[in-house]
């Protein structure tokens, strides 16, 4: 099957209580590339609930493999981010 099609059943491992599950799931949408690109809000809100862990960190690289737009939802994120900081 085209790894695609993996994508749906990806996504709700980014929320499990185990953080070897969401680091793994997010390694893996990295790996299936623009493909994963569905899983950019999930991707984006394990950022900031593991924000300073390696779970983030993978979730960024999955990210930027994603292609462009998605790196777009990173960049308008992280943005957005700052702006509530500062308030």
């Amino acid at each position: 099957p085209r790894a695609s099609t993996l994508v749906p059943i990806l996504i709700p491992l980014l929320r499990t209580q185990d953080p070897n599950v969401r680091s793994e799931a997010a390694l893996a949408l990295g790996k299936i590339g623009p493909g994963g690109s569905p899983a950019v809000p999930a991707l984006l809100q394990l950022m900031i609930d593991d924000l300073g862990a390696i779970q983030a960190e993978h979730a960024g690289n999955a990210i930027l493999k994603m292609g462009p737009d998605a790196i777009l939802s990173l960049i308008k994120a992280l943005k957005n981010k700052d702006a509530s900081t500062r308030s």
